[in-house]
């Protein structure tokens, strides 16, 4: 018996974003095509993007007071909110050394009491076996 086992794997560059500073409530892009995913598994996967909390701010669907909100946009999808926890699906059916080029977006919190303090956001890419 002969089984094959499809291997699961992925790079992403550059691996970190500086956004700098900016006023509370305010969106701050990346270009679209800032961060490229590369599948070097050896068969077709899925992306899932994930936005995690920093440690002052929470990642949310909207924003408010301590709460920010993460997006993703990409050459055919102009943005999409990146659902805090579950994370939201950046690319499907990715060949083996495929790219998926993406971008993010992010609305900082309407108030804070951490002016000033620098935040880190920690975004994951994960690969699965495509769809």
């Amino acid at each position: 018996t002969v089984s094959v086992t499809q291997a699961i794997a992925l790079t992403v560059t550059p691996n970190e974003y500086a956004f700098g500073s900016s006023n509370m409530g305010w969106t701050m892009n990346t270009a679209v095509d800032a961060f490229t995913a590369t599948n070097t598994g050896n068969g077709l996967e899925k992306f899932t993007i994930s936005v995690g909390n920093s440690a002052n701010w929470t990642a949310g669907v909207g924003v408010g007071k301590e709460q920010f909100q993460m997006g993703f946009k990409t050459a055919t999808n102009s943005g999409t909110v990146i659902a805090p926890i579950t994370g939201s699906t950046l690319a499907n059916n990715i060949a083996k050394n495929g790219i998926q080029k993406f971008g993010l977006e992010i609305i900082l919190p309407s108030d804070t009491d951490y002016a000033g303090v620098q935040q880190t956001i920690p975004v994951t890419i994960t690969a699965s076996v495509a769809d």
